[in-house]
């Protein structure tokens, strides 16, 4: 069959495989007829049997045109590929065919020379990927019963399955909506071949060291060689395993890639490269690194600490040995970073500066992280955002484990730096808050408070729980902290009091005290030379006791920066406003953490995937469109979502007229924009029960000069609120909810997540608005229906991940009410739509 449709571009990918290594995934073309038939002429008896149902040593040009003549669209067929350029060898082919509306037959063919590698589940992936983009929900296939690799990758995928046999052949149904199973199985695969191709780099066994005329990388090879490491420089012939250590001219870098990687090199640091690089340049670097099958960690990279321990950083006396993770990008954060870390008593147990971070990045560093587990804190700073969709999935399973902090930098997320190949969104870095709130990962604004957090973390541990114990030297002081607890959202447990004064020991009381809390803070103040004399006893006595829960202090009179204490230094704060900010932000954090454990993905079993799929395609074009009315009403339905039914009036008599057909009561609403939902601007004309009542509110339109207006019928009293959700060019399918009105407009009191949600997100997304209070029995009016509203979140937020084409959908008001929730308008927007990340497991495109 003849293309007729555009050739996908998205769907090409730099994949890696089971072991580590990369390959290339794109769709195929005619002029893949040499490397196919290549394919087909290693394959055995066997493998041709299972494929074709019958022996076929001989492909005919009808046989090869099947798999290459395709449409990309009813018909779509996918090769991985090895190597690069005219050298590239296809490994695997698979495709499927459209049988009938929203189903499809799929099929693969792996060289036999590639078993074991998984090229299987990377194939099928992303064939269920480009099958979703086009309303494609089950895939169906028919597979030999001997045939149990293909099987396998069937059952192993974590989709939910219908198996029968007929006639000795094994029919598999496979339901291609994602399901926590399916989610959990991509995540486990993606994580362990994206590790694993991070060996290379984290746990080198070799070195080869390339440094240009300024020797700016002599006193680091000097600290290897003085360490006994096994270092070559590059003029050595094999090259097989080791790390490559460069600082060179950029022009020159992706030639130096291309020599080294024919030489055995399969990881490489680019210290060098400070200075803006263009795109044109960024890319020919990565296309180097990937032909030859290299990660690349920089240019501009200000180095690494290895899995070991082994310092690889430009600056000597980093601090190692430690249970802290930290990724960083730019060198000069990493410098930033670094200081506090020394100065805070802390320690690394891994390091990953990526600088411009062409190839590795913050998300290949966590994937490496959750292979290699610690209990301590991860840190991780950004200064842009890649694949911001892939980095919340990978950190939300980082956060399952350890505690994880991100500092977010000024304009992350709208800014492009030099030289990074990046998106950017108009929302900036707000939505970033609420998808890391949402991946259980705890925010900052500045070096100093991550570094606060991960030195309590690191030190003490993590808060179970909000309860606190206090430890004070004076009832005002307790006074306070109580207050300020609260204020906190802690809840003050126990109390211990000590007098200064008249000091006695305390140590036994103590810890009976931390038997009742989660954490507790020591706040003590000497004010006088007697009481400064006993607090130095005092810090004494705080040597003895054995640390349950995590502690923090803060003692006035007093410089030193930590008090040391049997299980470790015990953080000390200047003041006990941030002491507390601390503990509070790292007990609810632990809270939220917990729900990532075992969290289900929103699922309803009543959803009309292929008509919702036929409508948006029939109406996206390559320009924003606004569906009507009545399309919009049946793309909702499609997903469970009623409308409040609507008729347009011009005048009197055609506003009674709908009144009458909709039933009483019924609301007028304005046919403008700015109007249409302010009741308070007289643009809604609320509770209308009789013909009266209709007419008397068309006159006043009428008076007002309005033109047209909706007659609705009318939903039952309860809080307007309005649900969004658009289709972002860095965070993929958004979902907002706030209150309608103020809240929303001037207030900006918004809360955000990315599809797909889990039923706790659906939840949480209503319960981070302030305004939320109002839904629960404010002013003792009674509870409005919260579930109700979280299930509409969830139903829309379905519609978003499934329909990339749905540019922007708006739900506007939506009121809820003590029972159930009411849509009383909707606008929906769609545009042809190529989502960058749809859960295939891929790296950063070279071709971006």
């Amino acid at each position: 069959m003849e293309a007729t449709h555009p050739y996908p571009a998205q769907w090409e990918a730099d994949v890696v495989l089971r072991d580590g290594a990369t390959m290339h995934i794109r769709p195929v073309r005619p002029e893949d007829d040499a490397a196919f038939r290549a394919l087909h002429a290693g394959q055995s008896e066997s493998s041709i049997y299972y494929r074709f149902f019958a022996p076929r040593s001989h492909l005919s040009d009808k046989d090869v045109g099947d798999f290459l003549n395709v449409d990309q669209h009813r018909d779509v067929s996918l090769a991985l590929f090895e190597g690069s350029g005219n050298e590239a060898v296809m490994t695997g082919i698979g495709g499927f065919n459209t049988t009938r509306d929203g189903v499809a037959e799929v099929a693969f063919y792996v060289a036999d020379s590639q078993h074991g590698r998984g090229l299987g589940s990377v194939l099928f992936d992303h064939l269920a990927a480009a099958a979703r983009e086009l309303g494609i929900h089950e895939f169906e296939a028919f597979v030999m019963p001997q045939n149990r690799k293909m099987i396998n990758v069937f059952k192993d995928a974590g989709y939910r399955l219908h198996t029968s046999l007929d006639d000795g052949v094994i029919e598999i149904r496979i339901d291609l909506r994602s399901t926590t199973e399916a989610w959990r199985v991509m995540t486990q695969r993606e994580q362990h071949s994206e590790a694993l191709a991070m060996q290379a780099l984290m746990a080198p066994g070799a070195y080869v060291l390339l440094d240009d005329e300024r020797a700016v990388l002599a006193p680091l090879a000097a600290r290897l060689l003085e360490s006994g490491a096994d270092l070559v420089r590059a003029s050595e012939a094999e090259l097989s395993g080791r790390l490559a250590l460069i600082s060179t001219p950029t022009p020159q870098l992706a030639d130096v890639l291309d020599e080294l990687g024919e030489r055995g090199v399969r990881a490489a640091i680019v210290y060098s490269g400070h200075h803006t690089v263009d795109a044109e340049t960024s890319l020919r670097i990565l296309r180097a690194a990937r032909g030859a099958g290299m990660r690349l960690l920089g240019p501009a990279s200000h180095g690494i600490v290895t899995i070991d321990g082994t310092d690889l950083t430009i600056e000597a006396g980093v601090p190692t040995g430690g249970n802290v993770d930290l990724f960083v990008q730019s060198a000069e954060a990493a410098v930033q970073l670094l200081t506090g870390i020394r100065t805070s008593g802390l320690a690394l147990r891994t390091m990953v500066a990526a600088g411009h971070r062409l190839d590795i990045s913050g998300n290949d560093t966590m994937q490496y992280w959750a292979a290699n587990p610690s209990e301590g804190p991860a840190l991780i700073c950004l200064d842009t955002v890649g694949n911001a969709r892939k980095f919340a999935r990978i950190a939300r399973h980082l956060a399952t484990g350890r505690p994880v902090f991100a500092l977010i930098t000024a304009g992350v997320g709208s800014d492009t730096l030099p030289g990074h190949l990046v998106s950017t969104s108009s929302e900036g870095p707000r939505v970033l808050h609420h998808i890391l709130r949402q991946s259980g990962v705890v925010a900052s604004r500045s070096p100093r408070e991550i570094l606060d957090l991960t030195r309590v973390a690191a030190q003490q541990g993590v808060p179970a729980g909000t309860r606190l114990g206090m430890i004070t030297s004076s009832d005002a002081l307790a006074t306070a902290l109580t207050a300020a607890a609260r204020r906190h959202e802690l809840q003050v447990a126990a109390r211990l009091d000590i007098d200064l004064e008249a000091l006695e020991p305390f140590a036994a009381q103590a810890e009976a005290l931390q038997r009742e809390c989660d954490a507790v803070i020591v706040a003590l103040t000497a004010v006088n030379e007697t009481q400064t004399r006993a607090l130095a006893d005092a810090r004494d006595e705080l040597l003895g006791i054995e640390r349950l829960v995590p502690w923090v202090a803060v003692v006035g009179g007093t410089r030193e920066d930590r008090i040391p204490t049997p299980t470790g230094p015990l953080p000390h704060f200047s003041d006990t406003e941030t002491a507390l900010s601390v503990l509070a932000r790292l007990s609810h954090a632990e809270q939220r953490r917990s729900e990532l454990v075992d969290a289900q993905l929103v699922a309803f079993e009543d959803l009309k995937l292929s008509e919702a799929h036929a409508l948006v395609e029939a109406a996206a074009g390559e320009r924003d469109a606004a569906l009507s009315e009545e399309q919009s009403s049946e793309l909702l339905a499609c997903y469970g979502i009623d409308l409040l039914p609507a008729i347009e009036a011009r005048t009197e008599e055609e506003s009674l007229a709908a009144a009458e057909k909709l039933g009483y009561p019924v609301v007028l609403k304005s046919g403008r924009s700015a109007l249409r939902h302010r009741a308070d601007l007289g643009g809604v004309a609320l509770d209308l029960g009789d013909p009266e009542a209709v007419r008397a509110a068309a006159r006043r339109f009428l008076a007002r000069g309005e033109e047209r207006w909706d007659v609705q019928s009318m939903a039952p009293a309860g809080a307007a609120c309005v649900v969004s959700a658009w289709e972002d060019s860095l965070y993929g399918p958004v979902i907002s909810f706030a209150l309608a009105g103020d809240a929303e407009e001037i207030l900006q009191d918004i809360s955000y997540r990315i599809a797909p949600l889990t039923e706790a997100d659906s939840r949480q997304i209503i319960e981070e608005v302030a305004a939320a209070v109002r839904l629960k029995g404010y002013r003792g009016l009674p509870p409005l229906d919260i579930d109700a509203l979280a299930e509409l979140i969830a139903r829309v937020s379905l519609l978003k991940d499934d329909l990339a084409d749905v540019a922007r959908i708006r739900l506007h008001p939506v009121i809820v009410g003590e029972t159930g929730v009411h849509v009383a308008g909707a606008s929906v927007t769609v545009r042809a739509a190529h989502r960058s990340d749809d859960a295939r497991r891929a790296l950063r495109s070279p071709t971006a």
